[in-house]
């Protein structure tokens, strides 16, 4: 749990439904995930499915992707990277929240793969903020996860030319 000034880090956000049957290109460039100082960066990441996923290794030391996804036509990855060894990219296909990543190597490094459906979502910051860039105006279901206190959701209604807000409450760590 990262807290700061009663905001929430590394917590998933992204829009659910409400956007119909709309098609969104998917980015060109890969999302970067790095092994640096025995830990995952970023902790949780976040991609559109069909964007690639770039794994490097700026350690001096040997490391592992190991990830299990869930649903089916995404697919499971096992690759090791020892040091200065060229990225490893992968692309995950369909919509999947909280696929953990871990090192076979050094079993405290764990991050979270997020695999969106669409380009509209966010990784809560260091103070608990996100933002969601470019989406159009109407009605939403926003979901919003976190590693360890689960999922929530919450409806948001976006205006022409304006900024909508919405927080998302969870229990302090350890309250009943």
């Amino acid at each position: 749990y990262l807290v700061h000034n009663g905001g929430l880090q590394n917590v998933y956000v992204w829009i659910q439904s409400g956007l119909g049957n709309v098609t969104y290109p998917t980015p060109a460039a890969p999302v970067i995930v790095d092994q640096k100082g025995c830990r995952y960066i970023p902790h949780v990441i976040a991609a559109m499915a069909g964007q690639a996923v770039k794994f490097t290794n700026s350690d001096p030391t040997m490391h592992n992707v190991h990830m299990t996804p869930t649903i089916a036509g995404n697919q499971s990855v096992d690759i090791s990277e020892g040091p200065g060894s060229p990225a490893e990219s992968r692309v995950f296909v369909k919509p999947e929240q909280m696929i953990p990543v871990r090192c076979n190597n050094h079993p405290w490094m764990e991050a979270f793969l997020n695999v969106a459906a669409n380009p509209f979502f966010a990784v809560s910051d260091a103070d608990g903020h996100f933002v969601i860039k470019g989406v159009p105006p109407g009605t939403y279901t926003l979901g919003a996860e976190h590693e360890k206190l689960g999922e929530k959701s919450a409806t948001v209604t976006v205006q022409s030319g304006q900024t909508a807000h919405i927080d998302f409450t969870y229990p302090a760590a350890g309250a009943q």
